[in-house]
């Protein structure tokens, strides 16, 4: 698995709808701001990208316990991640039982609503109208 950092991802949101630029913008950014992710967007904590890289150099799924938790080795200290670590951190509330995923029938049932077309185990949905 390739684990290289991009600098273009984990970009931090800038959720102001007050700055002019954001104008055509604000019903979204009043919605972010409300919504349970507005932590995790607009968070901006200075970590070094060199510790990022150690994680991910080292890091190894443990499921031989519960919490099931990301183990890695940062500067000879060993760190152990659980799925409500993060939740926590990134203020996102929920708990261990809540669902992390979607059932298929409902996502390709969102997607239609929005004027997507295919079949739900379709690699590829295409939005109505268009060819390709």
């Amino acid at each position: 698995m390739d684990r290289r950092v991009e600098y273009k991802h984990n970009q931090v949101a800038l959720l102001d709808p007050e700055l002019a630029e954001e104008a055509n913008y604000q019903e979204i950014i009043t919605f972010l701001n409300q919504s349970r992710i507005s932590v995790s967007l607009s968070a901006n904590p200075h970590i070094s990208l060199q510790y990022i890289q150690k994680f991910w150099e080292t890091a190894q799924q443990d499921t031989d316990f519960e919490p099931h938790v990301i183990r890695a080795t940062v500067n000879n200290q060993d760190i152990a991640i659980s799925a409500q670590d993060i939740r926590t951190a990134l203020a996102l509330g929920g708990e261990n039982a809540d669902p992390i995923g979607l059932p298929n029938t409902l996502i390709m049932g969102c997607f239609q609503r929005m004027g997507y077309r295919g079949r739900p185990n379709d690699s590829q949905a295409r939005k109505g109208g268009l060819v390709g």
